[in-house]
């Protein structure tokens, strides 16, 4: 550790990592932290796997459809808005981050139920790892559950709902289909004003979407503005990836957009 930084900063430090913040940070307690991470051979993507629980020990048990099933074989890691999520049922990216000894187990398409009711679901025992608690996005302990679709990005869009520890609980999921005739595609896009999910290739995304296309917005807004990606966007590799010190211009990128996602909406 640098001589100036004490322990207690060093924790504030790392809160940075894992949590966000709305404010901008001093940029001498960024060079701090970036010292340290050159010190110690790290990046700050290194850094946020590190410090993120696995998903093995918040879930130790799995149930689908009745059966129980190795968690590792449906859950993986997934870089989000929100942090590091252990995300179930997400095809949205290109490739994805399950252990390479069960990748051949993983489908190609999305699970689906066969019925109503919580048995034919996903039933999961979850451990909110009370001790390692240090700063929460809320007040109580448990877990935050995003609901998308299997192919959209996670990001500010996705249904939330709370998951509070020491208690068992339901999700209930009400389907809605929206679909387009074939008919449709002869239209021209100008009178159509939508596209189909094969009309348009994303990079790191397997299908294009309202939300995918907003999620890449952002992505080419930061990466204009401050000549980098944070690691939670998906990309085709070919950008550089923010460190510490792009951190204030990743939250004057963040507030950018949704200044300009809300004027949209608005108009």
């Amino acid at each position: 550790l640098p001589p100036s930084a004490t322990k207690e900063h060093l924790r504030e430090l790392f809160n940075l990592t894992l949590m966000s913040v709305g404010t901008t940070i001093s940029n001498s307690s960024l060079a701090i932290y970036d010292r340290i991470l050159s010190l110690n051979n790290m990046t700050l993507t290194e850094l946020m796997n590190r410090l993120s629980p696995d998903c093995l020990d918040m879930i130790s048990r799995c149930v689908w459809k009745g059966i129980k099933t190795r968690c590792e074989s449906l859950f993986q890691r997934v870089f989000t808005l929100q942090g590091i999520c252990c995300s179930f049922n997400y095809f949205g990216a290109t490739s994805n981050n399950f252990p390479i000894k069960i990748a051949y187990q993983v489908p190609k398409r999305p699970y689906r139920v066969t019925g109503c009711g919580y048995p034919t679901g996903l039933s999961v025992l979850l451990d909110p790892m009370v001790a390692d608690y240090y700063g929460t996005f809320f007040s109580g302990f448990g877990f935050r559950l995003l609901i998308h679709d299997a192919y959209n990005y996670p990001d500010e869009n996705a249904e939330t709902k709370m998951v509070t520890s020491t208690r068992e609980s339901f999700v209930r999921i009400n389907p809605e289909s929206t679909y387009a005739t074939r008919d449709i595609r002869q239209m021209d896009f100008r009178w159509r004003n939508c596209m189909f999910g094969a009309e348009r290739t994303l990079d790191g995304l397997r299908r294009y979407s309202f939300i995918n296309c907003m999620f890449m917005c952002r992505m080419q807004m930061t990466l204009r503005r401050c000549g980098c990606l944070p690691a939670y966007l998906a990309h085709n590799g070919t950008a550089k990836i923010c460190g510490i010190l792009d951190l204030n211009c990743m939250i004057e990128s963040k507030r950018e957009y949704r200044v300009c996602r809300l004027g949209n909406i608005i108009e």
